[in-house]
């Protein structure tokens, strides 16, 4: 963890008991072991602050958010969906209808009564068409793809045309306006800049407006004046500079000294300040690293490493606006066209006929608001209500009907239900009404999503129904703000005494600490519970500390190396790359049987996974090096150390030597492409601050081998390399999944997910029609993918040749022809924990875990070991 400084438990102690004052971590002193006042301490990788449960992206961010949350039903230890009054969801009972001709599938829940939120209120059908509608509303941006459920109603809703067929022709069309919006920007300011140049005037910012509004006021008589917003963009352009420069600051802000090279002398180099790490992340030519000098090199001057975050934004700003604003779009040209696709398509919305306007989802409904209905041959009346909205008598009962079959959507409906009262606001509410009005969402409006659901506050500072809510580190949950509910690095939680299975331990904290530190902190008292990873040594470790305990099993997820077509666009670049990379190094970091190697981006915990695909080797020809055979772990893109493979794949693909050299003294390859020299100069992107990660040696080791051939490549830490993936950011990098449940992989691959990973495999390029010839092979094999994994959503059956198995096989094969992923590893989740501490027999029974049933599964059930 960034900035970690190991403490001595007395200091830890003494400042905690004088901040906190709630009997803070055990250990201090002779404290008593209390579930009322002793605070569980639990670990958490780097978080994002983005504790949402619309909005959250990040497994950290997300886990934070579930301790808040509670789910419409939940799931066993196999992961199949349970329900009912022992399980802690919303769901009493459920009953699923398949049509005869499998030409729809009916859904019907039964809502518990007496469910609370953690400030006392009811939890009603209100606040679950609030969450339903919210995720299906076509303005919603978030990591959630509900709106991937074909709900009967849902794509005419969604468009507002009758027609229930449009849908994806509709995103085309309102994503081609965006686009066309951002290119008349681009295009407008080019030409008043080159106009400017050629007069040798120098603008200002109110010259570019003026002159953007010129050529608005040249139309304006035009029926649909297409320029009429080329002011307001260009101003919408400078908030998203600005907030991009806000973004780089937020993950520079304390990790100059983590930004260090090895100078001419072996002697590792740094930076020094928040200013210098800002400028390095923002990019060249700001400050850089010279790979021949062996030195950061500052065009602005070393004494900028001493201003001002606001002297600093200035001077970016003032680079860029006006002069350099066509460079500036481009930075901002992804977020830039999400915001004018969904200006156009609010644009669209506001100018409906009112009486005309698709008011509600046709497949949602609250089927016994005016009639009983039968569920599972128990009939439900029409509920009745208490003066402050809860269920007086009866139970209310949703009905969700879908087009088809579809085996993720119960999993989809699986959807935690915040609270309406918190994350909407007063206009919408009062205008709920189950029919005509918008169910809590302001229907089609950006700014509603912006504003209101994601208002800074709601963003860092969850609110639900879950065994626990959101607190201060003085145990304040009556006045919590996100500064406070997560402070220092620290998250803190009081238990929810309106939670349907009250909690045992009332305080739990969630310590940020890096994964190489956790063994470390957990031995010094400073946290109870850990998950650092299943390596050999951190078990051995754990297991010779006596007080000490840890299981492992499988990880419902696995480990890859990602490569980002917009960063590397040449289809044949990409599969070099791969063929360089060992990915047994990867799993040699773990160590056999807690890791293995996955030949297809898919965890083994799936029963989805192509198992055959993995003796794939056999039916190929071995690869010889120096006399000597290769392991071929039966990858698609097989191991080369030789470099050859490689170097055929590029050079096929156009690429010769160019005037520049590398590191190694070998001239980079290069080729014109457009008018414009594409060197093959990349970096490889390790998330922290260290070498100690699982892909750290299989990605320096490919470096050395691509560099000897004619690349360019620098292997460079980075701790906020997630944040950066988030935005993709990223051209090479190593990460690692955690896998849904159901294998659906609509959310990570197909075409029309609005999910931040597809923008990781590149995927606004490759649709991008106005990059469609350089993107060619990529989009064809892209519409292939999204029909099959279409495909795999409409059928529950899993065996034979049309089954689901077989369909994801195909997809998957088609995920490596893209060369966007190389899966590489497979490994198990270590859960270490102080025994003296954590009551382990009130953890999930070992026999119990699973990769979807961890120790810590029912948190609420979870006891101390309590001492008088």
């Amino acid at each position: 963890m960034k900035g970690f400084k190991k403490k001595s438990l007395a200091l830890l102690c003494a400042v905690i008991m004088s901040v906190v004052g709630l009997g803070g971590l055990v250990g201090c002193g002779s404290d008593p072991i209390s579930n009322e006042s002793t605070r569980l301490v639990l670990s958490t990788l780097e978080l994002d602050g983005v504790f949402n449960p619309f909005y959250s992206s990040s497994a950290p961010d997300s886990n934070m958010v579930a301790m808040t949350q509670l789910g419409m039903v939940s799931t066993d230890k196999l992961g199949d969906i349970v329900y009912g009054e022992d399980e802690a969801c919303l769901v009493l009972d459920m009953e699923q209808t398949v049509a005869p001709d499998n030409s729809s599938t009916t859904y019907k829940f039964v809502l518990k009564n007496d469910v609370k939120f953690s400030n006392g209120s009811p939890v009603t059908m209100k606040d679950v068409f609030f969450n339903l509608y919210e995720y299906l509303d076509p303005m919603y941006y978030g990591a959630a793809t509900l709106y991937s459920t074909d709900i009967k109603g849902l794509k005419s809703y969604r468009t507002q045309q009758p027609s229930d067929e449009g849908g994806q022709s509709f995103e085309e069309t309102y994503l081609g306006l965006g686009l066309d919006r951002f290119n008349r920007l681009y295009d407008t300011v080019e030409e008043i800049l080159d106009e400017a140049k050629n007069a040798n005037e120098i603008l200002t910012d109110d010259d570019m407006k003026q002159r953007l509004q010129a050529r608005a006021d040249i139309y304006g008589d035009s029926e649909d004046n297409l320029y009429a917003t080329l002011v307001s963009d260009y101003e919408q352009a400078k908030l998203r500079l600005k907030e991009a420069m806000e973004q780089t600051w937020t993950y520079s802000v304390g990790t100059a000294q983590d930004i260090k090279y090895k100078d001419s002398n072996g002697k590792d180099v740094h930076l020094n300040t928040d200013a210098e790490a800002f400028l390095f992340n923002w990019g060249e030519p700001f400050i850089y690293w010279d790979t021949k000098k062996k030195e950061f090199e500052y065009s602005l001057g070393k004494e900028a490493g001493s201003w001002s975050k606001e002297k600093l934004f200035d001077v970016l700003t003032a680079n860029y606006v006006p002069s350099e604003m066509t460079t500036a779009l481009s930075i901002i040209y992804e977020n830039l066209v999400s915001d004018f696709t969904a200006y156009e398509k609010e644009k669209y919305f506001a100018g409906l006929d009112p009486a005309k306007k698709i008011t509600h989802i046709e497949g949602i409904k609250f089927i016994n608001r005016k009639s009983s209905v039968t569920v599972n041959n128990n009939e439900y009346g029409v509920p009745t209500y208490n003066a402050d909205g809860s269920v007086a008598s009866g139970n209310e009962v949703l009905q969700i009907e879908i087009n088809d079959v579809d085996p993720k959507a119960i999993y989809n409906f699986s959807f935690s239900v915040a609270p309406m009262y918190y994350y909407s606001n007063d206009a919408q509410i009062k205008a709920f009404d189950f029919e005509t009005n918008h169910f809590g969402v302001e229907y089609g409006s950006r700014t509603f999503q912006d504003k209101v659901i994601k208002d800074p506050e709601k963003i860092g500072v969850p609110v639900g129904a879950g065994p626990y809510k959101a607190t201060t580190s003085t145990g304040n949950s009556n006045n919590v703000t996100s500064s406070t509910f997560k402070s220092h690095n620290v998250v803190y939680f009081e238990r929810n005494d309106n939670f349907m299975f009250p909690a045992k331990i009332k305080y739990v904290n969630y310590q940020v600490v890096s994964t190489q530190q956790m063994l470390t902190s957990l031995f010094a008292g400073d946290i109870h519970y850990v998950e650092p990873g299943a390596k050999p040594e951190y078990i051995e470790q754990v297991n010779k500390k006596e007080g000490f305990s840890s299981t492992n099993v499988m990880s419902n997820g696995y480990g890859y190396i990602g490569i980002n077509a917009s960063k590397v666009p040449n289809v044949s670049v990409r599969r070099a790359i791969m063929h360089a990379i060992n990915t047994q190094m990867m799993v040699d970091y773990y160590k056999e049987p807690f890791a293995s190697v996955i030949t297809r981006p898919m965890t083994r915990a799936s029963w989805a996974y192509p198992k055959d695909a993995d003796n794939a080797a056999a039916k190929r020809d071995p690869i010889v090096y120096n006399g000597e055979t290769v392991k071929d772990n039966g990858q698609r893109y097989q191991y080369d150390p030789s470099g050859k493979t490689s170097l055929d794949l590029v050079k096929a693909a156009g690429y010769t030597p160019g005037a520049k050299t590398n590191s190694e003294g070998v001239n980079i390859l290069q080729k014109t492409v457009q008018g414009k020299t594409e060197e093959l100069k990349f970096t490889f992107t390790i998330a922290g601050e260290d070498s100690d990660h699982p892909a750290f040696n299989a990605l320096f080791n490919a470096a050395q081998i691509l560099n000897k051939i004619g690349f360019d490549v620098e292997v460079k830490n980075d701790i906020n390399a997630l944040k950066k993936l988030n935005n993709g950011d990223l051209a090479v990098w190593a990460a690692a999944w955690s896998s849904t449940i159901d294998p659906d992989m609509y959310q990570v691959y197909h075409k029309d997910s609005t999910a931040g990973a597809v923008k990781n495999w590149g995927y606004n390029y490759i649709l991008d029609r106005n990059k469609r010839n350089t993107y060619a092979y990529e989009y064809e094999r892209v519409m292939e993918l999204s029909k099959l994994i279409d495909a795999g959503r409409k059928t529950l059956e899993r065996e034979g040749a049309d089954g689901r198995k077989a369909i994801y096989a195909e997809a998957l094969d088609i995920v490596m022809d893209l060369a966007v992923e190389l899966p590489g590893y497979q490994r198990s989740d270590l859960f270490a924990y102080n025994s003296n501490i954590i009551d382990e027999s009130t953890l999930t029974p070992e026999k119990e875990l699973t990769p979807y049933n961890s120790p810590l599964a029912k948190i609420w059930l979870v006891s101390l070991k309590e001492t008088k």
